[in-house]
């Protein structure tokens, strides 16, 4: 038997980090996760790899950041363990 092959994306798919269905121009909730990050990074070089995504996503014309993309920002600029952005969703659904 052969490798598996990968299927391909679509071109049209976004990362799903990026884009809402109900909030369809922005995720306000991603704008106020991402405006936390300067106060709760746990380095600058973190916050500013955060915001260099940010700046290169929309550039290549992708949706705003949802609240995914923030919450997974969060764990990131706080070195909290891998899963805690799941966590952090999963104790309030």
């Amino acid at each position: 038997m052969g490798r598996p092959r990968r299927r391909r994306q679509p071109a049209q798919r976004t990362a799903r980090q990026y884009g809402h269905r109900v909030y369809v121009d922005r995720d306000l909730r991603s704008d106020y996760l991402l405006g936390r990050i300067p106060t709760v990074a746990e380095s600058l070089t973190q916050a500013q790899t955060v915001a260099v995504v940010v700046d290169a996503a929309a550039l290549l014309g992708l949706p705003a950041p949802n609240v995914d993309f923030g919450l997974a920002a969060l764990a990131y600029v706080m070195n909290l363990e891998p899963d805690a952005a799941n966590n952090l969703v999963g104790s309030y659904a």
